[in-house]
């Protein structure tokens, strides 16, 4: 009775440990994302802001990127919105923060600030391998009393100071009418013009021009 106790727990103990195994490896799937990033960025949004050269690194094995770091400048790379400013025009530096980082879920935090604007993160999910990565946030912005949900992309190469070839792209979700703000349904595409985005102390920033959420008409 004592053997077949030792062999049934023994069994249970292999039983448990390749399940685990199985439900990581199942996490990420033949894209490279998980089924997380597919409920939150549907198929033909993601296509949408990959075609506006926002670039996507999956996997299931990104860096630890906890920190704050700093784009600027911020350039546009490429825009759908209608009779949007033209590409190479340079927004408010953005800060953005990574925390709470979980790679056995490939979930994160992400807050940022771009000038006045703000946005602080609903739910955020992080994937990429050999340093690079991707991470895809849905957040709420708000500036001055508007307030708008919308999806934002980031990806980049981790260094030791910081971020290599840092791209962000922000797609709207829902304005709630407000004028501040891209029409629903369209986006941006913006890249670190210099190449490489620091690691900074604070999310505050000196710099209050042009926003990267917000409408041409609105300074640019």
């Amino acid at each position: 009775m004592k053997k077949l106790w030792i062999y049934l727990m023994t069994g249970f103990v292999f039983f448990a440990l390749t399940s685990c195994e199985e439900d990581e490896s199942d996490k990420v799937l033949d894209d490279g994302l998980t089924r997380e990033i597919h409920e939150l960025v549907p198929a033909e949004i993601l296509e949408t802001i990959e075609g506006l050269g926002m670039p996507v690194y999956g996997g299931g094995n990104p860096p630890s990127i906890e920190n704050i770091y700093e784009i600027d400048p911020l350039t546009l790379l490429s825009t759908n919105v209608p009779g949007d400013t033209d590409p190479g025009a340079v927004f408010a530096t953005m800060r953005s923060r990574f925390y709470q980082q979980d790679n056995s879920n490939l979930t994160i935090a992400v807050d940022y600030t771009s000038g006045g604007e703000t946005g602080t993160g609903l739910g955020a999910f992080i994937v990429g391998d050999n340093n690079r990565f991707t991470v895809f946030a849905e957040l709420n912005a708000s500036l001055q009393e508007q307030d708008a949900e919308l999806v934002l992309m980031f990806s980049g190469r981790l260094v030791s100071d910081g971020i290599e070839d840092a791209h962000v792209a922000n797609f709207m979700i829902e304005n709630n009418g407000g004028g501040y703000w891209i029409p629903n349904g369209t986006g941006r595409v913006f890249r670190d013009g210099d190449g490489h985005s620091g690691i900074v102390s604070s999310l505050k920033s000196l710099q209050v021009t042009a926003l990267p959420g917000l409408s041409a008409k609105q300074g640019f």
